[in-house]
Parts: C-alpha cells; structure tokens; sequence
C-alpha cells in the first residue's frame, strides 16, 4: 500500500502560522515538544494531518521557505489552487497555491495556511514512501 506523505519544506508553515495566522495558544506555549524521526540519515520526519487526512509524513527542511504538498492530497481534500511558479536558484516549477484550513503535526495547530501544491510523487518513490 502506497504511504501518502506530506512534504513540508521548512519551518516555514510554522513562520507564516505565527504571524499571520491563528495558532492555538496552548501549542505555542514554551516547552510544547515535536516528536521526530530521523529518515535516510538526515530527513526530520514528523506526522500530521491536513484537513480529515491524518497519519501523514511531514519533512521538516529549516533552510527552505516554501511549505508544498503533494497534489494527491490536494485533490483527496477537493482542493484546486491557482496556478503559480516556484522559483529556485536552478529552475522553476510549474505549480498551485491553496489555502488549507486545517494543518496539524505534532501539538502544533495552524489554521488558513497558503501552500504549494505540486507533484512530488517522484520523491515518494525516490524515498520508498
């Protein structure tokens, strides 16, 4: 069975969450931990839940400042983002942008969140998920 996995590309959702978006206070408090896996010796893996789809993987990358979620998921929530292109220091990707109303891994809470939708089935299968 193929794992639908999630990929966050920073902790950039966590960024945008706390200033423009709402945060639940308690997940904010000092102290809140994030349990984490370590993946193919340097991947932060996290799990978390977007919308009712739960049990997702999440990879925490701190150098990046785009949060993307694979299409697959976008379409399993009826979600159709705007076209858009993301833009790296190598080429550009063609793209969507969404508003998803709810995003949850670990104890953190974020509501009405922008991301990118895009295809990333290619690294689900490049990492085995």
């Amino acid at each position: 069975m193929k794992v639908v996995f999630v990929l966050f590309l920073g902790l950039w959702l966590l960024l945008q969450a706390a200033s423009a978006q709402q945060v639940e206070a308690a997940n904010a408090a000092a102290g809140t931990e994030l349990p984490f896996k370590i993946s193919h010796g340097f991947l932060i893996v996290v799990e978390g839940q977007v919308g009712p789809l739960s049990k997702l993987r999440f990879i925490l990358d701190t150098g990046t400042s785009h949060t993307i979620v694979d299409r697959g998921i976008a379409r399993k929530l009826g979600i159709r983002g705007v076209p858009s292109r993301l833009l790296t220091m190598r080429q550009t990707f063609e793209t969507e942008s969404a508003i998803f109303t709810d995003v949850r891994f670990g104890p953190i809470h974020a509501t009405n969140v922008p991301l990118v939708i895009a295809n990333l089935s290619s690294f689900s299968e490049n990492t085995g998920w």
